[in-house]
């Protein structure tokens, strides 16, 4: 299963997704790499499938998850194969910078629940692209953050 991620600054990043009997590849640095750069790395055990370090402004409001955003997604994930298992994406920060995904049939908001980070978790993802913004509580607000994408046990 492949993943695709793009940002402002990380023009593509693909990463393999491990399913049974196949290798998994991907990209777990904390800092950008370049364009199309595939490093391994250890599945399993928690770790992420892929984890970045940015800051988020937002200059546009998101009402359906009471976040300020970007007026360009931070992250396109593509999904080219189906079905995909869970994911879950966190972000951690300092000021409340939080996770939202939209994508052609709606958008999924962070959840906080237990003192945990934000987090978006879904069950089936469907072949599709899908936006990431990172989101902060107030307008003009920068918040650095790290983000960080898991794969949900079946």
């Amino acid at each position: 299963m492949r993943l695709l991620f793009m940002s402002s600054i990380v023009a593509v990043l693909p990463l393999l997704v491990g399913c049974a009997g196949q290798e998994s590849a991907g990209s777990s640095s904390t800092t950008p790499a370049a364009a199309g750069a595939d490093n391994a790395f250890a599945f399993g055990s928690g770790s992420p499938l892929y984890r970045r370090q940015g800051k988020a402004t937002g200059t546009v409001q998101a009402g359906a998850c009471k976040l300020w955003i970007a007026d360009k997604p931070d992250y396109i994930m593509t999904l080219n194969d189906q079905p995909m298992g869970g994911l879950r994406i966190r972000v951690t920060s300092e000021g409340g910078a939080k996770p939202m995904v939209r994508y052609p049939r709606g958008t999924f908001c962070a959840k906080e629940i237990g003192g945990a980070p934000p987090t978006v978790t879904r069950g089936a993802w469907s072949k599709d692209s899908y936006e990431l913004y990172i989101g902060v509580p107030e307008q003009g607000q920068t918040i650095e953050y790290t983000l960080e994408v898991f794969e949900e046990p079946s």
